[in-house]
């Protein structure tokens, strides 16, 4: 199985890549990488995620689930983000789900409690899918400056809100 990896073209849209390593075999094919890692001898096959993600703003900050079926990224300056109208270069989180046939569905606006501030984004996800590390500190859901909080999924499919991780010399 070949490693997946989600990264940024320099157009600035999510773009899917497979990476392989620079080994042929005996008959020129790219042979499959041996360690699950990127190196600088990598070689990325880079393809369009297709209309339901890529769209006419900026894609940015993709991580994806450990199933490979969840993935969170930003939208940079789309009309529904949360302070479209009052920050320049807003970016929120949105999200997508792979379906059965290994196509990215609908992208969605994840809205408060994790989009309230001027640049938003998640930096990790669980492997259960119920947590998720985002940027920013808050405590009870109030930005309070620079860092990161972790949201969890409740029963109900919304998100909780963010709680601010205390990380011993973070500013330094």
């Amino acid at each position: 199985m070949k490693k997946v990896i989600y990264f940024l073209s320099f157009t600035a849209c999510l773009q899917y890549a497979t990476a392989q390593p620079p080994a042929f075999d005996t008959s020129g094919t790219l042979k499959e990488q041996q360690e699950k890692i990127i190196t600088a001898s990598t070689i990325v096959k880079i393809e369009n995620l297709g209309p339901t993600i890529n769209t006419q703003y900026p894609e940015l900050r993709p991580t994806i689930s450990a199933d490979g079926n969840l993935l969170f990224f930003i939208v940079e300056n789309h009309p529904s983000n949360t302070n479209y109208r009052n920050i320049r270069n807003s970016q929120d989180i949105w999200y997508a789900f792979r379906d059965e046939d290994g196509k990215w569905g609908k992208a969605y606006h994840l809205g408060y409690p994790l989009n309230t501030y001027y640049y938003n984004a998640v930096f990790w996800i669980s492997p259960d899918n119920n947590r998720i590390l985002v940027r920013n500190a808050f405590i009870n859901g109030d930005y309070v400056g620079n860092g990161v909080s972790m949201s969890q999924l409740r029963r109900d499919g919304t998100w909780s809100k963010p709680e601010m991780l205390k990380i011993k010399n973070y500013l330094k």
